[in-house]
């Protein structure tokens, strides 16, 4: 073999390799790609409640209407019935979440009075002396917010299938701006075991592995 083929074969070779180099650079950033692709959209879950889902469901109808209306407009005299049409279902979806802000506006004010009143005040106390609260003062607490926010207790009971009474006074306590120390006095259980609790009310309410203060805010969030 003269030396222009075996230089001709070297050329090759090293095509070769440096394609085959290439696809193993490309398939590792793909593999990580995907992998960081995963784990971010696993960090970015977000709880909704079903008020937000709602109002969220009504924006997209609103936008889709509010396209079909600007369709209507370039029409001439026979879209004049389309367009009140679509404008009167424009004005109903708006005025349901003017009601829903409204409502939540005032659910919000409501457990922000009872958080600061007489009854979490006694519980307050009695967690700073380390002592543990009655059921009926913590049935009387649940049974306070059941009457002015239903959607609260609905909605765990809804969600976290078999919740026991004691975890439903952990939920409501947390709601109320208790502290995981106060929570553990109150209910006369470790630190440790009500953030036990808690992570496992967090897994099954959203199907996934966290922290404890996770669950709390989505909690505070109702």
């Amino acid at each position: 073999m003269n030396t222009s083929n075996q230089e001709g074969l070297y050329v090759i070779g090293a095509v070769g390799v440096l394609i085959c180099i290439a696809v193993v650079c490309w398939l590792a950033w793909y593999i990580w790609y995907n992998i960081r692709r995963k784990k971010n959209f696993s960090q970015t879950y977000r709880f909704e409640n079903e008020n937000r889902m709602k109002m969220r469901d009504n924006e997209r109808k609103i936008q889709e209407l509010r396209s079909l209306l600007d369709d209507a407009n370039r029409r001439i005299e026979d879209g004049a019935h389309d367009k009140e049409m679509l404008a009167a279902k424009i004005r109903e979806f708006e005025e349901q979440n003017a009601q829903i802000k409204i409502s939540e506006q005032e659910t919000q004010a409501f457990m922000a009075d009872m958080a600061g009143g007489s009854l979490c005040n006694e519980l307050h106390a009695l967690a700073r002396g380390g002592q543990i609260a009655a059921d009926d003062m913590l049935l009387q607490l649940l049974n306070a917010v059941d009457e002015k926010n239903p959607k609260f207790t609905s909605y765990i009971r809804t969600n976290i299938p078999e919740i026991s009474i004691q975890d439903i006074y952990i939920c409501t306590l947390i709601r109320l701006g208790f502290g995981p120390s106060e929570i553990s006095v109150l209910i006369g259980r470790s630190p440790t075991a009500v953030t036990k609790v808690r992570k496992k009310l967090l897994q099954k309410l959203t199907g996934n592995n966290g922290k404890a203060d996770e669950f709390d805010k989505i909690i505070r969030e109702l």
